[in-house]
């Protein structure tokens, strides 16, 4: 084995590598570098483009991890990346529309009915956002036939159990915990916190894309 194949496989996500762990150390699989980037976008948040090119950001991170590259990407361009951002809220939106419309629409009809169109909704929600990231393309992103494939499956379920129990459940907790601590210095309230919630952030988009991997391999 030569010594380039050698450093490949040191970095490859291993085939048995499960959900949770490829998630969490995905985001910095290449280092640290990319990651302080992200915080530093994240630091200026309250002036809304950086927010959009987090999201182009994400985008990418879950669309490598769909297609099982072996390192996420960087910030290589940041205009292609406001660019994505701007074309996934575009995308995304009519969706998140459609949802609140419908829950309060049947709110006024029926409480319990309406609890559980929202947990569907949030259910199918992932589904869509992973689709459009990992492709590039709208109509596969709302795509009945797409979604009926991949909803039922265990493996969307599991993803979506660890997205909400786990990385949301317990992250929230971890995450809220290391804030605290960090906020305490200014070295927290200007790099660590904006890093944290990136890095957070970063886990989430990791996961959807290796879900999708999962998808269309398994």
């Amino acid at each position: 084995m030569s010594s380039a194949q050698a450093a490949t496989d040191e970095i490859s996500p291993p085939d048995e590598e499960g959900l949770l762990r490829f998630s969490l150390l995905y985001p910095s699989r290449d280092g640290w570098e990319t990651v302080l980037w992200g915080g530093l976008v994240f630091l200026f948040f309250w002036l809304l483009v950086p927010l959009f090119i987090a999201a182009g950001y994400f985008l990418r991170l879950t669309r490598a991890a769909g297609r099982g590259d072996a390192t996420p990407p960087s910030f290589d361009d940041w205009k292609e990346l406001l660019v994505d951002g701007v074309k996934l809220v575009v995308v995304l939106l009519p969706a998140a529309i459609i949802y609140a419309l419908a829950v309060g629409l049947i709110a006024e009809v029926s409480d319990p009915l309406a609890l559980l169109m929202a947990i569907a909704g949030f259910y199918v929600y992932p589904s869509i956002y992973m689709n459009y990231a990992v492709t590039g393309e709208w109509r596969t992103a709302y795509s009945p036939l797409t979604l009926s494939e991949q909803l039922p499956t265990v493996t969307y379920l599991y993803g979506f159990l660890l997205y909400v129990l786990i990385i949301n459940g317990v992250g929230v907790i971890v995450a809220m915990v290391l804030l605290g601590v960090s906020l305490f210095t200014i070295v927290g309230w200007i790099i660590i916190w904006p890093v944290i919630y990136f890095y957070w952030y970063g886990i989430d988009a990791a996961l959807w894309g290796r879900v999708y991997n999962r998808l269309e391999t398994t």
